[in-house]
């Protein structure tokens, strides 16, 4: 044999090494992102039936109480979680009252500019709780001319492997749809798309820094003025305010992967709560209001202020200042947001606030001391 022939047979022999290594390696990644997404998928679908479930339950409990079918239809069809939210009211509030139908039709918010969808509850039902969203096309990248032997014997790439995952056939739908569902609420309105947030009021709690006062924002650290305040609660309390955050940066992060289904992570911006740093069972929220400035989308200036109550919903008397201790509750619009700097994140957008016990400063800032037994020389003997 000569010494062409064994250079040319360890030549080869390599390239099948490489070649087996990596159809080995294509397959192991391939197989353990399908198995990411039958489990993500699976996951998902037990966490909307549950949603679903939840749903029935308040269209049954409603109903039983003889509200307007319309009304319910129409809830259903444009804001399912607010039929949610209506049912765990009433359903409280029956241990201290009747509940019937016309108190529940006069609670109930409906648009003005409604039309039926002319479907059934069941259909809306089926509509409002999709077990996946349909996730964007996935379109490979341009590759570059390669010679039969780089095509055959190329390092197996990455991003190759997702697409492929993605549009694998799994739990009925398309692996990309899986991935843009991860995210996605597990209610949509009856466009399909995210539902829109409405302000929010949390439970009473203790206010830290707080500079509410019409006309005297905080100008330390923004030239344009701010208004903001701190709210402690306790984690019991605030549970419900952490998932609404929760929700609008969920309902981001689908966005994000919607119009970016090839990317494997995303950026998390600063959360607007975190843990109280001298009682680990309370939360402190961090609520903010740009005080004057110009609206982007008219260039027009504006000027606000968050709108102050007392706890009878009067209007505050604003020659008082409000100091820290101050007990009360705050009116917000949890705004969630993608910034590339940033990332994902939502802030607290403070609309206002409702006084309930008022501390209002001007007591002493140190407690008397006592002399007795001083090791310091009496005032006449003091050296300066």
């Amino acid at each position: 044999m000569n010494f062409g022939t064994v250079l040319g047979g360890a030549f080869l022999g390599g390239l099948g090494d490489r070649m087996k290594e990596n159809r080995e390696y294509t397959k192991t990644k391939g197989d353990e992102m399908r198995a990411f997404l039958v489990q993500t998928g699976l996951k998902r679908k037990n966490e909307v039936a549950a949603q679903r479930k939840e749903l029935n339950l308040a269209y049954d409990w409603l109903d039983s109480k003889d509200m307007n079918k319309d009304i319910m239809l129409s809830m259903l069809d444009e804001n399912p979680r607010e039929l949610i939210r209506l049912y765990k009211i009433a359903y409280k509030a029956e241990s201290k009252m009747p509940i019937n139908g016309a108190i529940l039709d006069s609670a109930a918010t409906v648009a003005d500019s409604y039309t039926s969808s002319g479907k059934t509850a069941s259909e809306l039902l089926a509509a409002a709780t999709p077990d996946f969203i349909t996730g964007a096309e996935i379109t490979k990248p341009d590759q570059v001319e390669r010679n039969m032997f780089s095509q055959m014997f190329k390092s197996p790439n990455l991003e190759e492997i997702m697409q492929d995952a993605y549009m694998s056939d799994i739990l009925g739908v398309k692996g990309k749809d899986i991935q843009a569902s991860i995210s996605a609420p597990l209610i949509t309105n009856r466009k399909g798309d995210t539902m829109s947030t409405k302000p929010r009021i949390t439970p009473t709690g203790e206010f830290v820094f707080p500079h509410l006062i019409k006309d005297q924002p905080d100008f330390k650290y923004k030239p344009e003025g701010e208004y903001h305040v701190k709210l402690i609660l306790t984690k019991e309390e605030a549970e419900a305010d952490i998932k609404a955050i929760q929700e609008e940066i969920k309902i981001k992060i689908a966005e994000y992967y919607k119009k970016k289904p090839n990317s494997s992570s995303i950026k998390r911006a600063n959360l607007p709560y975190k843990n109280d740093e001298d009682d680990p069972t309370k939360i402190v929220f961090t609520f903010k209001m740009k005080a004057s400035g110009t609206n982007s989308k008219t260039g027009v200036p504006f000027k606000q202020a968050p709108q102050l109550s007392n706890a009878d919903a009067s209007a505050f008397d604003t020659s008082k200042k409000i100091y820290g201790g101050t007990k009360g509750r705050i009116k917000y619009y949890p705004y969630g947001y993608y910034v590339d700097a940033q990332g994902v994140g939502c802030s607290l957008r403070l609309m206002g606030a409702q006084i309930t016990e008022l501390v209002e400063g001007g007591g002493p800032m140190f407690e008397p001391i006592k002399l007795e037994g001083s090791v310091l020389p009496a005032p006449e003997k003091a050296v300066y």
